[in-house]
């Protein structure tokens, strides 16, 4: 039997074993502790071809796919409209849409755009960083297409100095650029570089690139083709614009662009969730948007056979009969084409980003600007579009019609409004063009019914941001006063952005109720 003391000490024992066993437990864990509490799912640094197609996704879906297309701009370009919650419709606004229009495509889509270019230049910081032309490339060529889509809608906007956070010195609260200057850059310095790499890129760079699949040469077809539209949306403002776009296609060999429907800038989507287009992400539970009155009259009176397309019979007759912009009220649902099933029911539909029936469109353009014969090339814009819709079979019918076939004295205004509907679904750039061009016509022929600003016509900018008022208000002041913003309406009406120099026609006629 033991006694009290030997008790005693196999209790003693015992405990200073379990301490023993405790403190080896603790050390092992502390060894490896950072390692341990790491979540594999939450990395601190990832490839730059990661972030390249996250952020390509956010862009596509931010421009084309969210609220800046479907409830503003493809309403206020009269290609959709606004079938329930028809507020926005009338120009009437929310702040805080305007503050993510302006806002977001800097905390998000270029900022990443950004962390992919600084990891793929000609240095290495982390160990996955990794030097690649094409990618980097990539990377300049979509921040490109962003701040065209930014300065095309709002003006000036920091440009210069506006991702310079990433510094430790960095300016947080950047100038406003003038969007001539933003243009100038874009034009002869980011894309100009982007085909000069692309030039001698070769390797593919990924299936992670969900537009091109990572193809070096077509990258360089989109930078060129790109540089193409802003040289045409400039060719008012500068003087020397088309002897510019005259220097790209007398050559080819030094910027190529897109020959056909299969060089077209698209993003696919897989139609599985979370990867599906976001337009019917936003529409296949409920019913918000339409096909606009404007496009389906201009369809039908040119027998047009991307009505079926574009647009869905209505429920009521099967006839396809638009939905009015602006309204003052709403008619029934039944008596309403919705948008076409290719356009916004498919959970797998493309959306373009630059289209080849474009670059036709802008060579026929400058070709007319010049008082050339541009009949070829509209129509091969014309059948260029038909085809991507799968209705090419009709192009030869279509282009003979009263309303379409091409004639030297309407050619602007055949090549702008065709133009105008190839586009359809681009609504940052069809607002674009009709404030350029002033086409379709019947935009202008009459004032929205029920529009905010009685008299006023289509604004001619959207308002800026109300946050930018609170965090970089003195430069905002400063852009403004440059541009002639006015401080009342919203400041979207009394000042043109840089490249609109004609004074848009405002209707005195009230556009009335249509009996549906």
């Amino acid at each position: 039997m033991l006694t009290v003391n030997q008790r005693a000490m196999k209790k003693i024992t015992k405990i200073s074993l379990v301490l023993l066993l405790m403190v080896g437990i603790g050390l092992s864990c502390t060894k490896n502790f950072e390692e341990m509490n790491t979540s594999p799912n939450s990395p601190t640094d990832v490839p730059a071809i990661n972030i390249f197609t996250a952020a390509s996704n956010m862009s596509v879906d931010r421009w084309l796919g969210g609220w800046i297309q479907h409830t503003y701009l493809g309403c206020w370009s009269q290609q959709w409209t606004k079938i329930q919650y028809i507020d926005e419709d009338k120009y009437q606004l929310r702040a805080a849409q305007m503050d993510d229009f302006f806002g977001g495509p800097y905390q998000n889509c270029m900022k990443n755009f950004k962390i992919v270019l600084d990891k793929t230049a000609d240095y290495a910081t982390t160990t996955t960083d990794l030097k690649d032309d094409a990618l980097h490339a990539a990377a300049m060529i979509m921040t490109a297409w962003e701040f065209s889509q930014l300065t095309d809608v709002f003006g000036d906007v920091p440009y210069f100095h506006a991702l310079e956070g990433f510094k430790a010195d960095g300016d947080l609260t950047p100038a406003y650029d003038s969007q001539e200057l933003i243009y100038k850059s874009l034009i002869d310095t980011v894309l100009l570089k982007a085909n000069e790499i692309l030039k001698t890129a070769t390797d593919n760079f990924g299936s992670g690139d969900l537009i091109y699949g990572g193809d070096p040469a077509e990258w360089r077809k989109f930078a060129n083709s790109l540089r193409l539209r802003l040289l045409n949306r400039a060719s008012d403002a500068w003087s020397d614009a088309d002897m510019r776009i005259h220097d790209m296609l007398q050559n080819p060999t030094e910027f190529p662009i897109m020959e056909s429907n299969d060089d077209n800038c698209k993003l696919v989507y897989v139609g599985a969730a979370p990867y599906k287009n976001p337009i019917y992400n936003t529409l296949f539970s409920r019913t918000d948007q339409g096909i606009s009155q404007t496009a389906v009259d201009f369809m039908k009176l040119r027998n047009d056979p991307r009505l079926p397309v574009f647009a869905q019979p209505r429920a009521e007759d099967g006839e396809y009969v638009g939905q009015q912009n602006g309204a003052a009220r709403q008619p029934p649902m039944a008596k309403r084409s919705l948008l076409g099933t290719a356009i916004a029911y498919t959970a797998n539909a493309p959306l373009y980003l630059l289209q080849f029936s474009e670059v036709e469109f802008y060579i026929a353009e400058h070709m007319a600007r010049k008082n050339e014969n541009a009949k070829s090339m509209y129509e091969d814009a014309v059948k260029a579009s038909l085809d991507l819709w799968g209705v090419g079979d009709a192009a030869d019918a279509y282009l003979a019609g009263d309303k379409v076939a091409y004639s030297q004295s309407k050619a602007i205004e055949l090549i702008t409004e065709q133009k105008w509907m190839a586009i359809f679904g681009q609504g940052v750039e069809a607002y674009a063009e009709i404030r350029r061009t002033h086409t379709p016509s019947r935009i202008f022929e009459y004032e929205l019914e029920a529009t905010e600003y009685p008299g006023k016509g289509l604004p001619l900018r959207l308002a800026y941001s109300p946050a930018e008022e609170s965090y970089n208000g003195k430069n905002l002041v400063e852009a403004k006063t440059r541009q002639g913003v006015q401080n009342v309406d919203n400041g979207m009406f009394g000042s043109r952005v840089w490249w609109d120099t004609k004074m848009q026609p405002i209707s005195t006629k009230k556009d009335p109720q249509k009996d549906y």
